[in-house]
């Protein structure tokens, strides 16, 4: 009996021992057959230094300098010089506490100038450090402005170094060439044009009257601030 139920139960347990187990589908075993990564994590380090690159300080320029303060001008020539020109700009150079000197002479011409000891007595006299020549209105019509680049070059040499504006004529009836030749030749002298302002005259119709003396001197003010108190 003992025989028959020994025998019953291993031909029982036969196909079970046989039986492979199935593949498991669970979540745990899918994340491992997919080959699946976490997230990557950003990297702060690298983001504090691309935050860092957008608010450092970029390069800004100097401030300009500010402008000269001239001890000294000696603002001489024709009679050009003699209107309101010289009336209007005297205030603005008293008021920074310069002195402001006025020279004239009356119908002189550019190669007279040159030819009289008037610039090295004025430089001797008033060592200025800053020099404006109005000259030119008494030879805008002579017929060979280009005799007047020696007598100009000559009249800059005697100022020195020296700041210094070379004011060309207000023309009333246009010229030969002469302002072309003045502008050409005044170097290191800076040219400040004057020829296409429109100026009150007095009854010549040549030189202006006090109104028209600022109106020049309100238009050449901001070339002096900007070409010559500005440096090189």
């Amino acid at each position: 009996m003992r025989s028959v139920l020994f025998t019953v139960g291993m031909a029982l347990l036969a196909p079970l021992a046989c039986t492979k187990p199935a593949p498991s589908t669970g979540a745990r075993d899918a994340a491992v057959d997919t080959g699946a990564r976490p997230p990557a994590v950003p990297d702060a380090r690298a983001d504090a230094v691309a935050d860092a690159g957008h608010d450092a300080p970029r390069d800004v320029a100097p401030p300009p300098p500010p402008p000269k303060l001239y001890k000294t001008v000696v603002h001489t020539g024709d009679s050009m010089v003699g209107g309101g020109l010289c009336k209007a700009l005297a205030p603005r150079f008293k008021a920074e506490g310069t002195k402001f000197v006025r020279d004239v002479w009356e119908s002189a011409s550019i190669s007279a100038f040159d030819d009289s000891d008037r610039i090295p007595t004025l430089m001797k006299r008033y060592d200025p450090d800053l020099v404006l020549l109005t000259l030119g209105a008494n030879d805008v019509f002579n017929d060979h402005p280009e005799y007047m680049a020696k007598h100009i070059e000559s009249i800059v040499k005697k100022v020195g170094h020296r700041d210094c504006v070379w004011i060309g004529p207000p023309l009333w009836k246009g010229d030969k060439g002469l302002v072309a030749v003045i502008r050409q030749h005044a170097a290191p002298c800076r040219f400040y044009d004057s020829q296409h302002l429109v100026l009150a005259r007095a009854g010549d119709g040549i030189h202006p009257t006090e109104k028209g003396g600022e109106v020049w001197a309100a238009a050449f003010w901001p070339f002096l601030k900007r070409e010559v108190d500005a440096g090189p």
